[in-house]
């Protein structure tokens, strides 16, 4: 994925199917962007438990989606620490849970320090 890509990162929320979205868009003309689903139908967000659980999920699709391609050069392998914050904000913003979006706010300044 490169930098253009993540630099047009998105989460969006399918609010019929309590899901959210985390991944980068491309322009028609390029390759297709990586994307994941978070499922979130099974918890109950408006609770501490349930929203520490789908954060944590969506943590985990956004350094899935944000991985660094470092097969031409082996030092930038990993999670691209800018659309990793891009793809969490935004996939909380979109979730619009008061619960989790204390959470998060809660972890901004583990992540600025990352």
């Amino acid at each position: 994925m490169n930098a253009n890509l993540r630099s047009k990162l998105i989460a969006t929320l399918c609010l019929g199917c309590a899901t959210v979205s985390v991944g980068a868009t491309a322009g028609a003309a390029e390759e297709a962007a990586p994307a994941e689903v978070v499922r979130y139908a099974d918890l109950t967000i408006a609770n501490a438990a349930g929203a520490l659980a789908l954060y944590h999920r969506i943590q985990a699709a956004a350094r899935r989606v944000c991985q660094l391609d470092g097969a031409a050069d082996p030092r930038f392998l990993g999670v691209d620490p800018a659309c990793y914050k891009r793809a969490v904000d935004e996939a909380v913003n979109r979730v619009g849970s008061a619960a989790l979006s204390r959470i998060h706010g809660a972890a901004l300044p583990r992540l600025a320090s990352r």
